[in-house]
């Protein structure tokens, strides 16, 4: 009987999927219809500010005697004051490739210092202390990052990450 009516077939797995899927269709229709009204308004409210704010500057410019170029920078400096700006990088750059100064070619002495760091964080790894070996890889990459103990340091630590 269960053949004759396809309960074994994959029929109605199809059709529950079908309806699962359709249910949230609906879903997201209605939220794209509840996103749309709600940028409508928006864009309303939007409006009625900015024809509030042209009837302001109407009404001082009739009582006051205002230059339009006194106005500009006033709306510029406002403008300024409620913008987020991104912070400044304020490290100095190489002239040539405009690259930070700081990624130039490591010194000697930072060379011979992260050799000697690379060498413990590899006693401490190879000695099985991890915890001590990831603090040291972390230093050489900190403070050394524009030397080849850096890259392989950064490679080991993206290694004991893994493990």
């Amino acid at each position: 009987m269960a053949e004759k009516l396809n309960f074994f077939s994959g029929e109605w797995a199809e059709r529950d999927a079908i309806n699962r899927n359709a249910d949230a269709l609906e879903s997201v229709e209605a939220s794209v219809s509840d996103l749309r009204t709600e940028l409508a308004h928006q864009g309303k409210e939007i409006l009625r500010l900015r024809a509030m704010l042209m009837g302001v500057v109407e009404v001082l410019r009739t009582r006051i005697v205002v230059d339009d170029a006194e106005l500009d920078h006033a709306v510029s400096i406002a403008w300024e004051r409620i913008t987020p700006r991104p912070p400044e990088d304020k490290r100095p750059t190489d002239p040539y490739r405009g690259l930070p100064a700081d990624a130039a070619e490591p010194t000697p002495e930072e060379i011979e210092a992260a050799k000697q760091l690379l060498g413990i964080a590899e006693e401490h790894h190879f000695s099985k202390r991890i915890a001590d070996a990831r603090a040291v890889y972390q230093q050489i990459v900190d403070r050394y990052s524009n030397t080849k103990q850096a890259r392989t340091a950064k490679q080991q630590l993206d290694n004991l990450r893994d493990a």
